[in-house]
């Protein structure tokens, strides 16, 4: 059976084999004071370069944890494709795959072409302007981490008390522009490594919302942002050389 490009996925026609690289995964919680956790997340590349979201259920995290690591190229059959949700994109496709445990997942140890290790939905910092509260697609970011501020505590709609955490990211052109992470990923920024990082560092932050506060352009961290210190991209070494 020949490999499919991610791009000719459709929703409900029939399975064909994929060869793919695990580019990065979450936990998806639900929104609530308490939050569980409701599926394992992933997105994934082909060697085109496109892109697609995985989800599985939450019952199924470890056996998909001890299946699938970040990195590695899996050929992948049995699974199910659906059409994408009609806003909070985490990739810009069609559709989204879903796995469980009768989904085949082959490693693949030799590839006859490269597969990307990265996939990224960047935005420049003069595009954000255009898609202020447009949340149909969520956006990926790149920059100088110029700015770590530390943890804050604010109530949220008089019920329950929000941590958050805001980045400064500094373009190439030197333009700035703030990101506020939330809760865990506010809270767990500190644990990242960062500050054994030798300056000036770079960060790319994922899934994010395009908001606007008191004039001011905002981005926001969502339950499926991830972030990565000086990835390897075509970008980095741009910055590095200016």
């Amino acid at each position: 059976m020949d490999l499919t490009p991610v791009r000719f996925l459709k929703p409900y026609q029939p399975r064909s084999r994929l060869q793919i690289r695990v580019c990065r995964m979450w936990v998806a919680k639900s929104i609530e004071d308490d939050p569980q956790p409701i599926g394992f997340d992933y997105v994934i590349v082909d060697k085109q370069g496109d892109a697609i979201h995985v989800t599985t259920n939450a019952r199924d995290i470890q056996y998909f944890l001890d299946h699938l690591r970040v990195g590695d190229v899996y050929e992948i059959n049995k699974y199910r494709v659906v059409h994408n949700r009609a806003s909070n994109k985490v990739v810009p496709h069609d559709t989204i795959i879903e796995f469980n445990k009768k989904t085949t997942i082959i490693q693949v140890q030799k590839t006859t072409q490269e597969i990307p290790m990265q996939w990224f939905n960047l935005i420049k910092f003069e595009q954000l302007y255009e898609i202020i509260d447009r949340d149909v697609e969520l956006i990926d970011i790149f920059g100088c981490l110029t700015v770590v501020q530390p943890i804050e505590e604010l109530t949220i709609q008089c019920t329950r008390i929000a941590k958050k955490r805001n980045l400064n990211l500094q373009n190439i052109r030197g333009e700035t522009v703030r990101v506020t992470l939330w809760e865990e990923i506010a809270t767990n920024f500190e644990d990242s490594g960062y500050q054994s990082l030798p300056p000036p560092i770079f960060i790319a932050l994922t899934n994010l919302k395009v908001k606007q506060y008191l004039g001011k352009l905002v981005l926001g961290t969502t339950g499926s942002t991830v972030y990565f210190f000086n990835p390897n991209i075509p970008q980095l070494s741009e910055y590095k050389r200016k």
